[in-house]
């Protein structure tokens, strides 16, 4: 199969709006502000970074959510403007909107916590102060004996981690949290809990603690293939292209991890190798389509 430059180079405008959500208008306002920095073909055409699909993502996420466009870029550009030593590129800003924070919908996450990055006040969480609310009213037998064993105080590792990921299906975030660092006290060479705390530190756009994670994983198990997989997603938006590889490679179960090598291998020069990579990722992944419509 013939694997073009343009396939591994980065994302295109069109998958960028496929996965954000962003109309084309939106996506060139971005680009006009410097909040993607994509690299240009031609007149025309841009390649974006995986940075670049972390912000869009983000910013269309907000849009859906109900919040202005240009209230959404406004923050960005205000956040860019009080930490511009900090901010190497738009992704490690971390934008959020909320209905029940006094002081502005959009705000952002810092140090000081929620503040609103046009003005510098800070917001005040009314949610922190009411119960969760489980979204899913049914719950199985197992799953409510295993919240009757965690609330009282359970030293056994899989109750906490159950838990958590119920937790997680009920969109409690905090408490998926909290279950899985009680998880990882009680057993702290559990490499799952440590790789879905991990998962939720990135989501929540703290990526040190989310690679602390990860490394813990590793740690206890070194060829886990979704710690190796993330790790070098992660170390890829930093541009650590040695590092990311590094894990890459190792997450040889995870086929995406070759559309990943080939991506990286891309930006390095080494066009050969970023061929190799992508021909076995189109290869193994139409493997796998055939297998399912067989089955």
């Amino acid at each position: 199969m013939e694997v073009s430059g343009n396939t591994v180079l980065g994302f295109s405008s069109q998958e960028i709006c496929a996965e954000s959500g962003l109309s084309a208008y939106q996506l060139q306002q971005l680009r006009r502000k410097s909040l993607l920095e994509p690299t240009k073909l031609d007149n025309t055409r841009f390649r974006y970074r995986f940075q670049d699909l972390v912000v869009a993502r983000t910013i269309g996420g907000l849009v859906k959510q109900g919040a202005a466009f240009a209230r959404i870029v406004d923050a960005y550009l205000a956040a860019r403007r009080a930490n511009p030593d900090q901010v190497v590129h738009t992704s490690a800003i971390k934008i959020v909107r909320t209905d029940r924070t006094a002081g502005g919908d959009i705000l952002m996450q810092s140090a000081q916590g929620l503040v609103d990055p046009t003005t510098g006040d800070r917001g005040f969480d009314f949610e922190k102060l009411t119960d969760p609310i489980r979204t899913n009213s049914v719950r199985t037998m197992e799953s409510l004996l295993t919240e009757q064993r965690v609330n009282a105080d359970s030293l056994n590792p899989d109750d906490w981690y159950h838990y958590a990921l119920d937790c997680e299906d009920d969109e409690d975030i905090q408490e998926a949290t909290r279950a899985y660092e009680v998880c990882i006290r009680i057993d702290e060479k559990n490499a799952d809990a440590w790789v879905n705390l991990g998962r939720l530190h990135f989501l929540g756009g703290r990526q040190l603690d989310s690679r602390y994670c990860y490394e813990q994983a590793l740690d206890a198990q070194p060829e886990h293939q979704i710690a190796n997989y993330n790790l070098g997603i992660l170390f890829e938006m930093f541009d650590a292209h040695n590092r990311a590889i590094e894990h890459l490679k190792r997450a040889n179960d995870i086929v995406e991890s070759l559309q990943c090598l080939g991506r990286i291998y891309k930006k390095m020069g080494d066009s050969t190798r970023a061929n190799q990579c992508m021909t076995a990722y189109f290869e193994q992944s139409f493997k796998g389509n055939s297998t399912e419509r067989d089955t």
